[in-house]
């Protein structure tokens, strides 16, 4: 391990936590309720979507396969341990994802127009 100050890289997120179905119990609550669906209803949805605009699927992007399935398999394990334990030291710490987190997070996005609420 090589300690200087220096490049420094620092991996900003919330190491905190919260399982899927309490996330879409909390964002059903708020905005709509989500639809849950097979991989080919996916497929056809996504491809409709690509076939009108890659804005508003862009968030995904990035997490699909040259075949247009999702791929959440990586070799990269980002470790926040060194960001978190100097944000500590300054005072800062993560709070828990809870349902008014969800809901300033989602507002924001919903604001900036990083993806249609519909």
């Amino acid at each position: 391990f090589y300690n200087n100050n220096i490049n420094r890289v620092f991996h900003l997120f919330n190491n905190n936590h919260i399982d899927i179905v309490r996330f879409i119990e909390i964002f059903e609550s708020l905005y709509k309720r989500i639809e849950i669906v097979d991989e080919k209803t996916f497929e056809q949805k996504l491809n409709l979507m690509l076939k009108k605009d890659n804005y508003s699927i862009s968030f995904i992007l990035n997490d699909l396969n040259k075949n247009k399935k999702l791929q959440y398999k990586s070799n990269i394990k980002v470790d926040a341990g060194f960001t978190n334990r100097y944000l500590r030291k300054i005072g800062f710490k993560w709070p828990q994802i809870d349902k008014k987190y969800i809901k300033k997070f989602f507002d924001y996005l919903f604001g900036i127009d990083f993806f249609r609420k519909e």
